[in-house]
């Protein structure tokens, strides 16, 4: 049984998942009904698949976050109030929609937060009519981390975002560009025929390699891309749903070391490819299961 008797902020009963609920209705030691916190292990109602009241015993625990992953290097959450403020220098925290955000902080514990002094450049924080959050990016508009280590030194990568693209343009929704200025990560709206993609270039030896995941609309999706350096191969999720690209041709084998690496979030570095749409969520990290992608795609499509 996964349906519940909860209470709503109206103090009504509701019918939920186990996984929504915060206040259940249970049974007490008298026998009457009484409400009580959903944590632990507790006795709850329940509704079975005939529509039925039945006494379950029920595990409640915290919500899966990209925290539970093993290799996670960086996550932004514009649902998070308490990461963001409307100025770069911290003075000014964000406190309801229709701001905008001028800094946004690393959820990880890895201190890469991005930021964006100039104020004509700021994404504005927006809802949707699902009462999602989201970052509005719009022409001239983005975020940007400063020299980094994020991307020294290792043999997989793997990013996961949740996006709207409003405008049939190619724009750029994530950037890596070291000192030489080679774009070594880069995610893209493509185009609708294209779709999202995945490419970049690990060393000067290598080339150009790019993974599409093909025709897509300008609606909500989830895209969750993997590259493993050490065999050249990468993999992609659209929606849930994997996809097959084209094979890379990178050189297996060579674990790239791209220090000083920046990266800008909605933008390219030299102006232009910018993304015109909204930005629910980035996650971005290093080696990852399959119990993890399975995970990481169900957060991303509940953003």
């Amino acid at each position: 049984m996964t349906n519940i008797l909860a209470i709503d902020t109206n103090g009504s009963l509701t019918e939920v998942v186990t996984t929504s609920a915060t206040k259940v209705v249970t049974i007490a030691s008298d026998g009457s009904f009484t409400e009580v916190a959903a944590s632990g292990t507790i006795k709850a109602l329940t509704v079975d698949s005939a529509g039925l009241l039945q006494e379950a015993t029920v595990t409640f625990g915290a919500a899966w976050s990209p925290l539970n992953l093993t290799a996670l290097s960086a996550w932004y959450d514009p649902s998070d109030f308490t990461t963001m403020w409307q100025d770069s220098s911290k003075t000014t925290p964000i406190t309801a929609v229709n701001q905008p955000v001028g800094y946004i902080a690393d959820k990880s514990g890895n201190g890469y937060h991005l930021t964006q002094p100039t104020s004509a450049s700021r994404p504005t924080l927006k809802q949707d009519g699902s009462s999602k959050y989201y970052l509005e990016n719009s022409s001239g508009t983005y975020l940007a981390l400063g020299t980094n280590n994020l991307l020294n030194n290792i043999s997989n990568v793997f990013v996961g975002y949740t996006i709207t693209p409003t405008v049939n343009t190619t724009g750029i929704i994530l950037v890596f560009e070291d000192n030489s200025s080679n774009d070594v990560l880069e995610l893209d709206f493509w185009d609708t025929s294209q779709g999202l993609t995945m490419g970049g270039i690990r060393l000067p030896t290598d080339s150009w390699s790019q993974m599409q995941s093909g025709s897509t609309t300008l609606t909500k999706h989830t895209f969750l891309a993997i590259q493993n350096y050490a065999s050249a191969v990468g993999t992609i999720y659209v929606d849930g749903s994997i996809k097959s690209g084209p094979v890379s041709n990178m050189t297996a084998g060579n674990t790239p070391a791209v220090n000083g690496a920046r990266m800008h979030l909605g933008h390219w570095f030299d102006g232009g490819y910018e993304f015109i749409g909204n930005i629910y969520q980035v996650v971005i990290g290093h080696a990852i299961s399959g119990a993890e992608i399975v995970s990481l795609n169900t957060f991303l499509n509940s953003k």
